[in-house]
C-alpha cells in the first residue's frame, strides 16, 4: 500500500499534471525509462533505507512535497531558480540516501535481497506498465476534445464540421503524431483556401500539405 500510494503521488499524479503536453509517442517511451530511473531513487527511500515509523512518516511526506513543488515550478520558466532549488536539494538528498543504502546493502545483503524486497521493487515498474496504455488513450481523448472546441471557431457550417470530423478520425484514429499534426495545421487550409477535403487533412497529418498560392 505503501509503494502504490507513493507512486501515485508522484509519477502517477505528476505524468496526468503534464499530460497536455504530449504531442507525440516518443513521449511514452521516454516516460518509462525515467518512471525505471525514479522507481530506483523511490525504492532506495521507501526500502532500503529504514527508519522508524515516526521518523518515514514524517520524512516521506516532505520529499513528496518537495518533489510535487520541483513539478509546479518547472511549469513556469519565470520559477526556474526555485525549480533548480528543489532539483539540487532532492539531488543531494538522493545521493546521501544511495550512498548509506549502498553501506546498508553490503552490511545486511541477506536481509535485503529477499523475494518480498524483489516484489515490492518490481511494483512500480508494473504499475506504470499497465498505466501508459491509460494516458495514451487519455491524451488522445484531450487531444480530440480540444480539436473538436476549436473546429467550431474554424468551421461555422456544422454540416462540414462533422464531415471534416469524420475524416480527421478515420486519417488519424489512435495515432497521437497524426492528430497533433492536423490540430496544429489544420486552420490555414480551412480558413484561408477553404479546403476541406480529405486530401487535405491526410497532407497535414503528414506535415505536407501545401496550398494553393504556395
Amino acid at each position: 500500500m505503501k509503494d502504490t500510494l507513493i507512486w501515485s503521488l508522484s509519477f502517477g499524479f505528476i505524468s496526468l499534471m503534464n499530460i497536455n503536453k504530449v504531442n507525440d509517442t516518443k513521449y511514452f517511451k521516454n516516460v518509462f525509462f525515467d518512471a525505471i530511473k525514479w522507481t530506483i531513487v523511490v525504492e532506495f527511500v521507501v526500502n532500503f533505507f529504514t527508519f522508524s515509523l515516526t521518523k518515514e512518516m514524517i520524512l516521506v511526506p516532505i520529499i513528496i512535497f518537495l518533489a510535487a513543488l520541483q513539478a509546479a515550478a518547472s511549469f513556469d520558466p519565470k520559477h526556474k531558480q526555485v525549480e533548480n532549488l528543489f532539483k539540487n536539494f532532492l539531488l543531494y538528498f538522493s545521493l546521501f540516501i544511495f550512498l548509506f543504502s549502498l553501506y546498508k546493502t553490503i552490511e545486511k545483503h541477506s536481509e535485503i535481497f529477499t523475494v518480498d524486497n524483489l516484489k515490492s521493487f518490481l511494483l512500480p515498474v508494473i504499475l506504470t506498465i499497465t498505466f501508459l496504455p491509460f494516458m495514451y488513450l487519455y491524451n488522445l481523448f484531450v487531444k480530440y476534445e480540444e480539436l473538436w472546441v476549436r473546429l467550431k471557431f474554424i468551421i461555422r457550417n456544422e454540416t462540414d464540421r462533422k464531415r471534416v470530423k469524420l475524416q480527421i478520425l478515420l486519417i488519424a484514429n489512435f495515432n497521437i503524431d497524426k492528430l497533433a499534426s492536423i490540430s496544429k495545421n489544420i486552420a490555414k487550409p480551412v480558413n484561408v483556401y477553404n479546403d476541406l477535403s480529405k486530401k487535405m487533412i491526410k497532407h497535414i497529418s503528414k506535415k505536407q500539405y501545401v496550398g494553393y498560392d504556395e
